[in-house]
């Protein structure tokens, strides 16, 4: 278990390093000057050239992507080109308001995917197999801001039980959490359905049926606990899309998170904004994604083994 945690913890490196680079160059690569949107209209050369120099511009695009790596590992993520506040500080008064959404995202989508898929698998070819493939289909392939847009004009608009955006209380919460977490329950639906079916046709579920084992205990005691090591693995994969699908959720219900900090950076064309952001973002995923690898080798004694 040791070698293969050093082996994928070496594995990461690589990776952020790839990450960073394609941050930096995807910035380099959008059409326009950010230098003469942040000027304004009517701005003079010599102050376009000042805000193209204070952004790094000027340099080589290698000089930039060292200098701005260099500075990040010492803590210095730059200042917002429109506010100048400093980008760190700016992105850790926004993560936990995403976080936080995102980790009662998963909730929701692990509290009702999983057992809908269960139900699903157990009552194969009927109704309620029926009903539940509906559902995970709709969940699939509705956009999430049409999901939002939904829910606030049901529940905020129509009935009026809770608030159509911002942040304070619970209830604030319920709307974006629930407009995330539908993509997520549907996929979990799907795959703790296809997975569960696969084990029940194993032989030794077959064997436990055979030897007089409850109905209940067989599915959630042995089927169930081998079925959930892929269930596991595509959960983190959630989470991870949870944090940059977060966008445009918090759009839609204006969460004060990095989502909605990410969107009015990029129209307002905020490169040190928007590079930080992206940055945290794809920081997360990967170490998200760690953390599923070692709980996938914890689960499956043959990851371990091998």
């Amino acid at each position: 278990m040791a070698r293969y945690l050093v082996g994928r913890l070496v594995a990461v490196f690589p990776v952020l390093v790839g990450v960073s680079f394609i941050v930096l160059l995807v910035m380099h690569l959008i059409p326009g000057d950010p230098a003469v949107v942040i000027a304004g209209v009517g701005a003079s050369g010599e102050d376009i050239e000042t805000i193209r120099r204070q952004l790094g511009l000027d340099r080589p695009f290698l000089l930039q992507y060292i200098t701005w790596v260099n500075n990040m590992l010492r803590g210095d993520w730059g200042r917002s080109a429109v506010t100048r506040e400093a980008v760190l500080p700016l992105l850790a008064s926004r993560v936990q308001y995403t976080a936080l959404l995102a980790a009662v995202g998963v909730v929701l989508a692990v509290g009702a995917g999983v057992p809908l898929g269960v139900l699903a698998a157990v009552r194969r070819n009927q109704p309620l197999d029926y009903g539940a493939t509906m559902v995970a289909l709709v969940g699939i392939s509705a956009p999430i801001f049409w999901i939002g847009l939904v829910l606030q004009l049901l529940f905020a608009v129509r009935l009026g039980w809770l608030p159509t955006s911002g942040a304070g209380t619970w209830r604030h919460l319920v709307l974006p959490a629930i407009a995330i977490a539908a993509n997520s329950t549907a996929i979990l639906t799907r795959m703790t359905r296809s997975s569960l079916l696969e084990v029940l046709g194993q032989d030794y579920v077959r064997t436990a049926h055979s030897k007089g084992c409850a109905r209940r205990r067989v599915i959630g005691h042995h089927a169930l606990r081998n079925a959930l090591i892929p269930i596991v693995t595509v959960i983190g994969l959630q989470f991870g899309y949870l944090l940059g699908g977060a966008v445009l959720t918090e759009t839609v219900f204006v969460w004060p998170g990095v989502g909605r900090l990410l969107a009015d950076a990029i129209f307002r064309r905020d490169f040190p904004v928007v590079q930080g952001a992206v940055m945290l973002i794809a920081v997360a995923f990967v170490f998200v994604n760690l953390l599923t690898d070692l709980a996938y080798a914890y689960l499956d004694p043959r990851v371990r083994y091998a």
